[in-house]
């Protein structure tokens, strides 16, 4: 009896050898998930983000906006080849990789799984949902900048990787535009006319002239200078500025034909420019001495 048994069981060994599975735990994987940032607007001075869970700031001070997700991989597994079925697994191995975009290539790494599945037959297939930082530079050029992360799925035990693929995005949104004002727009100290008249500043020239009248001048006059602040290397334009009110001891005075010596800027590497502004201020006969001050608003949109 034993004989025929030992007989038995090599000749099934030998008759089956032709269609034996593979050595080791094979997986096969899908992309449920591309691994999405969202939109940020970025720390001008740069920074580190991290999606997992949810998005936050590593370094930096970003804000976000629009739809992020983690990425995720559908994993399923065969052949098995484990004394104890529930010992099969698999493991993740992410590659560092860049984002290209309109601006400067953006490094994606320090990947975060959600962990090792091990009780593979238990729950067959298993989603491996995971997460990623990204840095960006100073003053990141903005638009959306794509890439695809290289994932190697290996079953466990002894098993084969498969390489997957997961598309990643993220999109860099331009920054607010800052104005600020880097010199006051200045007629400086005015004999005027006693008919009255109207003085003018242009945007060329620091020296004041009469448009009306024979008013005389005697220092202090400066073009009004703008700085204005944004995305680097972006094209801002520049609004008509609208007509406003100095006032002083004598009253009011009108400040018209605010002129500025450009209607559009590019900024700089650093996102940074200004420009001038120019004026024309009317006064009445016998007007009262004294300081006349104000305001104007200045809108730079992109």
């Amino acid at each position: 009896m034993k004989f025929k048994l030992f007989a038995l069981l090599i000749f099934m060994f030998y008759g089956s050898a032709a269609y034996a599975p593979p050595s080791g735990t094979r997986v096969t994987t899908y992309v449920t998930q591309s691994l999405l940032f969202g939109t940020i607007t970025p720390d001008s001075n740069g920074g580190v983000i991290e999606r997992y869970s949810g998005i936050r700031n590593v370094s930096g001070t970003a804000s976000f906006s629009g739809t992020s997700q983690d990425g995720q991989i559908r994993v399923t597994l065969t052949f098995c080849s484990a004394i104890n079925e529930y010992m099969c697994g698999f493991d993740l191995s992410f590659m560092t990789t860049t984002l290209t975009g309109p601006g400067n290539n953006m490094t994606i790494n320090l990947f975060r799984p959600s962990a090792t599945m091990s009780d593979s037959f238990d729950a067959n297939p298993l989603y491996a949902t995971f997460g990623a930082r990204i840095a960006y530079g100073a003053n990141q050029t903005p638009g959306t900048y794509t890439g695809e992360i290289p994932v190697a799925v290996t079953g466990t035990p002894s098993g084969i990787p498969y390489l997957e693929s997961v598309p990643v995005s993220i999109t860099i949104a331009q920054p607010p535009i800052t104005i600020t004002n880097g010199r006051a727009l200045n007629f400086g100290r005015v004999i005027p006319d006693i008919s009255g008249g109207t003085i003018m500043i242009s945007t060329a020239s620091d020296t004041p002239s009469n448009v009306a009248g024979n008013s005389t001048f005697d220092g202090g006059a400066l073009r009004g200078i703008v700085n204005i602040t944004g995305a680097a290397n972006t094209l801002v334009y520049i609004s008509p500025i609208s007509n406003t009110t100095l006032s002083g001891p004598g009253g009011n005075l009108t400040l018209s034909s605010i002129t500025t010596n450009v209607t559009s800027r590019t900024l700089s590497s650093t996102g940074t420019s200004n420009f001038y502004t120019g004026g024309r201020l009317a006064f009445p006969a016998g007007i009262t001495p004294g300081v006349y001050s104000g305001t104007y608003n200045v809108t730079v949109n992109y």
